[in-house]
């Protein structure tokens, strides 16, 4: 990410658990979001500075803020 952090995105142990993953500049794990539903999540992009949008596997789009994670929203 712009801010030399990462974003890690990935799958469970069920095809349909999904996760992202927030890592600081040295990658240490800051936060993680765990979804038991939303099938895999296999792509992560920056919409704006400290905003990602992360996809799933089946469509499934969230914005979510890096610095809150709480604050997400589906994007349809």
């Amino acid at each position: 990410l712009a801010n030399n952090c990462y974003c890690c995105v990935g799958e469970g142990s069920y095809g349909s658990e999904g996760f992202v993953a927030y890592l600081d500049e040295n990658k240490n794990l800051v936060w993680v979001l765990y979804s038991e539903e939303s099938n895999p999540f296999i792509n992560v992009s920056e919409y704006i500075p400290d905003i990602i949008i992360v996809e799933s596997s089946s469509n499934i789009r969230l914005k979510i803020n890096i610095n809150n994670p709480m604050d997400l929203e589906l994007v349809v």
